[in-house]
């Protein structure tokens, strides 16, 4: 696999973290693939993930959300509605432990650029790790609305004049 330069050790190519579709396709390496094999991201994958994926021959990478990273391979297709349908078929629990560990790779990242002395890790990972989790946010809400569409709203309104509130406390610090 190639390096997206988010490596512990640059020189010689020591990836820091193993993403979920590199974990995938090892568990799949005993399992021969049928003919039209297609993965199911929640996320737009880093470019080594798009072709390692391309290399076992899946024949189409399905994308929850919008590309926010280079696309490398031409076998990708952005599915706007694959959050609702992901919570059809999987559950939700099973997309809440996807959110955990999106927000638990944010806390590396975020650790990593800002308080460890050994690893200055580059602000584009940063970014990246804040978009999944932006990403991630939208189907958490997603399902809190259909678990209680009224709960949600109320917690919307508060969030909203809470956001209000904080923006005015730094626009005042700032005068």
């Amino acid at each position: 696999m190639d390096c997206d330069q988010n490596c512990h050790d640059k020189e010689n190519r020591v990836c820091l973290t193993e993403h979920a579709e590199i974990i995938a396709i090892r568990k799949l390496s005993t399992t021969p693939l049928p003919t039209h094999c297609y993965a199911f991201v929640n996320l737009f994958p880093c470019a080594p993930c798009q072709k390692a994926l391309k290399k076992i021959n899946i024949q189409e990478i399905v994308v929850a959300g919008p590309k926010h990273k280079e696309q490398v391979v031409d076998n990708i297709r952005l599915e706007a509605d694959l959050y609702k349908n992901l919570l059809l078929e999987n559950g939700i629990e099973k997309q809440l432990s996807v959110a955990q560990g999106e927000l638990a790779e944010l806390i590396t990242a975020v650790s990593d650029y800002f308080y460890r002395e050994d690893k200055h890790e580059p602000i584009e990972n940063l970014l990246d790790e804040i978009i999944d989790v932006e990403l991630m946010l939208m189907q958490l809400k997603m399902i809190c609305w259909k678990k209680d569409p009224h709960t949600y709203n109320k917690l919307r309104l508060i969030r909203s004049d809470k956001h209000v509130e904080l923006n005015d406390r730094i626009v005042k610090k700032m005068l």
